[in-house]
């Protein structure tokens, strides 16, 4: 409810404004389309199967890598907090990972695996880094004091994990999973865009570039926005319910 109280809808409104405005000064709709062009479009999209059935192959895809790397990442960041040699091996791969643009990743990925599964390896692959760095992060952070009073204690991994070291990864790991999702969608459209998979948001982007259909563009563009910031909340929603049933202890 606070959220909810929180928000303004006149920033929305006063954006729309310069939006239709820039839309009337320019007068080509090839190059800027009106918010009421666009919202036309959706709507004829909203009627179309070809809609979903685009949304559910690029949320497949996209989640899954997503789903991978905050797997892989969160055990690749817990295993070289205990083994310091794991983490020097490890870093150099993930330094390599982040400095290569998106792009070149995208080519060189479609080199070696079909376009159906690319979008899938992109979104991993933006993801890894910063789930790995965010765990490693908060694990290393987590106060001296508590893990010797742990330890006088006699606890077991299993109490440590949920009294000490669950409290200090929580936030860096929400951060991670915030972000991750926010890049696995842009980098995975944004594959599906050059690898042209079948039934893809990607692939009618493109056909919008094509044809120069600018309204269509900016309502898959508008699709996307919702789709991200739906799937981001729903995966906060649910990573709160997982720190709860941890602390439990159930």
């Amino acid at each position: 409810m606070e959220r909810i109280k929180e928000f303004k809808l006149w920033p929305i409104i006063v954006w729309l404004i310069i939006w239709e405005a820039a839309s009337i000064i320019i007068g080509e709709k090839i190059l800027i389309a009106s918010p009421f062009d666009t919202l036309s479009t959706l709507w004829s999209l909203l009627k179309t199967s070809s809609l979903y059935i685009a949304i559910t192959t690029s949320l497949l895809h996209v989640l899954t890598g997503f789903l991978i790397a905050l797997i892989l990442g969160f055990i690749l960041g817990v295993e070289a907090f205990y083994h310091k040699h794991l983490k020097e091996l490890i870093d150099p791969f993930m330094a390599v990972i982040k400095s290569i643009p998106v792009a070149s990743f995208i080519i060189l990925v479609l080199i070696m695996v079909s376009a159906d599964h690319l979008s899938i390896i992109i979104a991993f692959l933006m993801v890894l880094p910063l789930v790995y760095e965010n765990v490693y992060k908060g694990l290393n952070e987590t106060e001296k004091d508590l893990i010797e009073v742990s330890e006088v204690y006699e606890l077991d991994l299993k109490k440590r994990f949920r009294y000490i070291y669950l409290e200090s990864v929580y936030p860096y790991l929400d951060n991670a999973c915030h972000l991750g999702l926010s890049y696995a969608f842009k980098a995975g459209i944004a594959a599906e865009v050059i690898g042209l998979p079948d039934n893809s948001i990607g692939e009618h982007l493109y056909e919008a570039k094509i044809y120069l259909a600018t309204s269509k563009l900016f309502a898959w563009t508008f699709i996307i926005i919702v789709v991200s910031a739906l799937c981001t909340k729903i995966v906060s929603c649910l990573y709160d319910k997982a720190i709860t049933y941890l602390r439990s202890g159930v």
